[in-house]
């Protein structure tokens, strides 16, 4: 039986054997790119599992937010429902009412990951299940505990079929919305005397709470059970469920899963110190770190968008060669205007659209064109007020009082903050010849990160930030808060000098980040004139940088951004790709496991 091959026996108790291929991962989450996605959980979702599945059995499970009934997604997924899987059944409220549901199943591969989507399987069901908005309040609670009884209905079944071999040898949760789904699935499989290594991890921590009313069986169908937990990595502590809620995590949906799980991770070393200083000493003792990654290659982007626009701008510029600089003027003077972005959800499609006479968003969601060409800072992200966008925006008069032609692109992946939305578009109008603002997915993002002269990553705070090394593998420098993983990425000019690969300010500083961002430009703007044989053109450029250091270095070197440029993308590739993440995760998977097996030794002493 191929149970018995990648299973051993400890003290009355099945732990999985320490394989190094052939393994089933299971990851869960609440966004996966691709399918549902809003931010980087996704897209570490999405590449963790896909480099994983060279060599493992991978699985991803979530919720289906929809995603099952878009026509191109079923068909690029092969999605179908799980034949003989419905999961029946109610739960009781706080309000002591019942509530049923009906949970169904579709499968679907890509990349040799497993795909599994809980969807509702009746009206009542499908309304939390199936519903686009992936965050919002109730609306994430009633996923979070359906996803729960759904995952753990499925474990039920296979275990009933006798499929030991599809059971997980590592579970893997993503975030806090996982925590339920995950603990439930740990403790059907722990009451079969099987103790699967639990892996949690921390990509953004929210501090949520909920009464042990939430956890419990009657509504995510956790059962107050007995059991035992590892505490600073060496010490046990036997209690039931509830006793670890209510006495250890205080009602913190993270601590609980940090408590629960056999080993704590998160993206970034400093992130881990932030984490540590909410959860406690009780789980420093097993925790570790696994990067996220980047695997975009310049060249390949390089020939992909060339391939696209680089017939078109050849022809309207009457160029042999496209320079960075072609790019960035065709992006702001002639795609921008032609582009119609991508909103999925019809709610906030209507929010955007509604606001098209305030200026920066025309009708359908398509932007004007700037009317001529500058110097490009470009800023992706979901809208959120940890991203900072409001901080750009106050920092945006400062800088065109020195640099009146900088341009700036703001790519937003909108969610249900309304408030922000109509915060962001208000000020942007202010700027009609400067800012534009693009809301969904557009078919420019390659472009623009290609064409930027600075990528700025403003956030309040930020646990690692994929964006910067998608930026850097552009060969675009990074003007990023002094935060979280963004010291570990970016290598700011004022310490690595000529190494660098952008510049880091304090946080929630607009003063510094218009500094910041005025002394990137004005290094590309003199590497850019420079090569273009205009090198007396560029010494006005140099006096408008703030800091003496940085005015040296340029004055000394005017092809300081090349070198810069260079610098960003060899340190993806030698540092952060989605290989490198995975080989941390295998380091921490194997010492999950081991704390599995104390767990389960402990249980029979």
């Amino acid at each position: 039986m191929h149970a018995e091959k990648v299973m051993r026996r400890t003290a009355s108790a099945w732990v999985p054997d320490d394989l190094e291929v052939d393994k089933n991962i299971w990851m869960l989450s609440f966004e996966c790119q691709g399918l549902a996605s809003v931010g980087g959980l996704g897209v570490a979702v999405y590449n963790l599992a896909r480099i994983l599945a060279r060599k493992h059995q991978v699985s991803v499970f979530m919720p289906s937010h929809g995603s099952h009934l878009i026509p191109s997604i079923r068909a690029k997924y092969n999605l179908s429902e799980v034949p003989n899987y419905l999961a029946v059944g109610y739960r009781v409220g706080e309000d002591r009412n019942i509530y049923p549901y009906r949970i169904a199943l579709e499968h679907g591969s890509l990349d040799n990951v497993d795909y599994y989507l809980f969807e509702g399987a009746d009206p009542a069901t499908s309304r939390w299940l199936d519903n686009q908005i992936i965050y919002d309040h109730d609306i994430t609670y009633e996923k979070m505990a359906l996803f729960a009884r759904g995952l753990r209905a499925y474990v039920v079944q296979l275990c009933v079929n006798s499929a030991l071999d599809k059971l997980p040898h590592i579970l893997h949760i993503h975030d806090w919305h996982s925590v339920p789904a995950g603990i439930a699935v740990k403790q059907e499989l722990e009451d079969r005397r099987y103790f699967c290594p639990t892996v949690f991890t921390i990509h953004l921590l929210s501090l949520q709470r909920a009464s042990w009313h939430f956890i419990s069986e009657e509504w995510s169908q956790i059962r107050d059970e007995a059991h035992f937990i590892w505490l600073q990595g060496r010490s046990s502590f036997k209690g039931g469920y509830r006793e670890v809620w209510d006495v250890l995590a205080k009602g913190y949906i993270e601590r609980f899963g940090a408590y629960e799980a056999d080993l704590l991770t998160t993206v970034s070393y400093s992130y881990l110190k932030d984490i540590l200083s909410f959860l406690g000493a009780d789980v420093e003792g097993k925790s570790c770190v696994i990067y996220n990654g980047c695997d975009w290659e310049y060249d390949v982007l390089r020939e992909e968008v060339l391939k696209t626009f680089g017939g078109r701008i050849k022809s309207l510029y009457g160029l042999n060669e496209v320079k960075r600089w072609d790019l960035r003027r065709f992006l702001l003077t002639k795609a921008l205007g032609e582009n119609k972005p991508y909103i999925r959800d019809e709610g906030l499609r209507k929010v955007i659209f509604g606001l098209k006479g305030v200026g920066a968003i025309q009708e359908e969601g398509s932007v004007k064109s700037f009317d001529d060409d500058g110097p490009l800072v470009l800023m992706t992200s979901r809208l959120d007020w940890q991203k900072g966008v409001d901080i750009l925006l106050e920092a945006v008069p400062t800088i065109i009082r020195r640099l009146a032609e900088a341009r700036f692109l703001l790519l937003l992946m909108p969610i249900n903050h309304q408030e922000l939305i109509h915060k962001v578009v208000y000020e942007a109008s202010k700027y009609p010849k400067n800012v534009r603002l693009l809301f969904g997915e557009t078919n420019l993002f390659h472009l623009s990160y290609l064409s930027a002269d600075a990528y700025t990553l403003p956030s309040r705070w930020e646990p690692f930030g994929i964006a910067a090394l998608e930026a850097m593998a552009c060969g675009t420098p990074v003007v990023g808060s002094n935060v979280g993983g963004l010291r570990e990425t970016v290598l700011d000019i004022n310490e690595h000098r000529e190494k660098s690969t952008g510049l880091l300010v304090p946080p929630e500083s607009p003063e510094a980040l218009a500094e910041g961002i005025i002394s990137i430009l004005v290094i590309t703007k003199v590497d850019e004139l420079t090569a273009q044989g205009l090198l007396s053109e560029s010494k006005r450029y140099i006096e408008l940088v703030p800091n003496q250091q940085i005015r040296d270095m340029l004055l000394n070197n005017p092809r300081l951004c090349s070198r810069i440029r260079h610098n960003c993308i060899s340190r993806v590739s030698d540092h952060f790709r989605w290989s490198n993440a995975t080989e941390m995760a295998k380091r921490c998977y194997d010492e999950a496991r081991k704390m599995a097996e104390y767990r389960a030794s402990a249980c029979f002493q």
